[in-house]
């Protein structure tokens, strides 16, 4: 049965899967009535003082941004977690899975026979020119963020039935996408994940070790971005690791050192330089105090799913926050989904893997 929550993932999904961004108007009016679909279910439910009270600073974080700093991001993202009381989790993620995959087909066959614009570029590296192509949407690494997102949620969704076939075959489809992006990034960010699977499924001391990285690996990544970022051109190892970048480590670099994060995240630092980094994107574009709350939601959720055994989970978070190193729609819940998990310490009663009875006891409040 369709449920109202879902109308609302759908319409979010779909159109930032077909390549429409948060600032468009077709976005923020689908948006809208996404809204009024959602407010629907809010008023039915019933919640805590605690629950209303952090609801209620969400929100103002949200529209803070949203007026003063003309940011969106936040708002989306605070105002679906606020819908997320009394929801499966795992069925949310299975119906964004599904839209994605559908208007990702829809873009490449819809480019391919010209009905969608293939924009192509034109980029020199390593001594070549390479003929990057976008299948619609607004840039190669864009494309190719896009099948990385839908690997990582095929690796959580089906992770008991992963074996070396689909391992694979994964593999094969991304050097495929690679061969028409030539993103670096994104190719050896889904390559990445394929081997932290493999490892956990089949390395018993590498499980430990990768499930015990996972629980504070919003922590340790956060800490590599600054370190890294900061030692860019003192340190020539990271001066090559910038080249194989595109620069990603320099720009860091330049925002840290040249910029102040405001208390309300701003667009304004794009005319700077282009952010590539989720953590740069959350502490600048979120602001400080949307940082800060992200944050300690983020640490809360995956040491809440360690403590648990939640393995798939707390993986569904390490593989975001690895994506999120390179590319800056971390505080996007349209584009990380894993955010959605960030409803667990916020509410009493959420379901993640309703239907797996290893999991029907995983109710938290904390």
């Amino acid at each position: 049965m369709i449920k109202i929550i879902d109308i609302y993932i759908v319409i979010i999904t779909v159109l930032k899967g077909l390549g429409f961004n948060a600032g468009s108007k077709f976005y923020i009016v689908a948006f809208g009535f996404g809204c009024i679909i959602l407010f629907n279910k809010v008023i039915k439910e019933k919640y805590s003082k605690k629950e209303i009270a952090v609801m209620v600073s969400l929100l103002s974080i949200g529209i803070l941004d949203y007026l003063i700093g003309k940011t969106t991001t936040i708002l989306f993202t605070v105002i679906t977690l606020c819908g997320l009381k009394n929801v499966d989790l795992k069925h949310i993620i299975k119906v964004v899975f599904y839209a994605k995959i559908i208007t990702f087909v829809m873009m490449i066959l819809g480019s391919s026979i010209g009905i969608i614009e293939n924009t192509q570029f034109l980029f020199y590296r390593d001594g070549q020119f390479l003929n990057r192509q976008t299948f619609g949407y607004s840039h190669p690494n864009e494309t190719h963020a896009m099948f990385m997102i839908i690997a990582i949620l095929y690796l959580y969704l089906y992770y008991e039935k992963i074996n070396i076939f689909s391992i694979g075959a994964i593999a094969v489809l991304n050097y495929i996408m690679y061969s028409y992006t030539y993103s670096r990034t994104g190719y050896w960010v889904v390559i990445m994940c394929l081997i932290i699977v493999f490892l956990e499924k089949h390395i018993g001391i590498m499980k430990k070790i990768i499930l015990w990285f996972s629980k504070n690996a919003y922590i340790y990544l956060f800490l590599i971005t600054i370190f890294i970022s900061l030692m860019f051109g003192k340190i020539e190892f990271i001066n090559k690791i910038d080249s194989i970048l595109s620069g990603r480590i320099e720009y860091n670099n330049t925002i840290l050192t040249k910029v102040r994060p405001g208390i309300i995240g701003t667009t304004e630092v794009n005319k700077y330089v282009n952010i590539d980094n989720g953590y740069i994107s959350l502490l600048y574009e979120g602001g400080i105090i949307a940082f800060v709350i992200i944050s300690i939601l983020e640490i809360k959720t995956s040491r809440s799913l360690y403590k648990k055994k939640m393995n798939k989970e707390l993986m569904l978070l390490l593989f975001f926050n690895i994506t999120c190193l390179t590319e800056s729609y971390f505080p996007s819940i349209s584009m990380n989904i894993s955010l959605i998990l960030l409803a667990i310490p916020l509410f009493n009663n959420i379901e993640v893997n309703k239907d797996e009875k290893q999991n029907n006891d995983i109710y938290t409040n904390i």
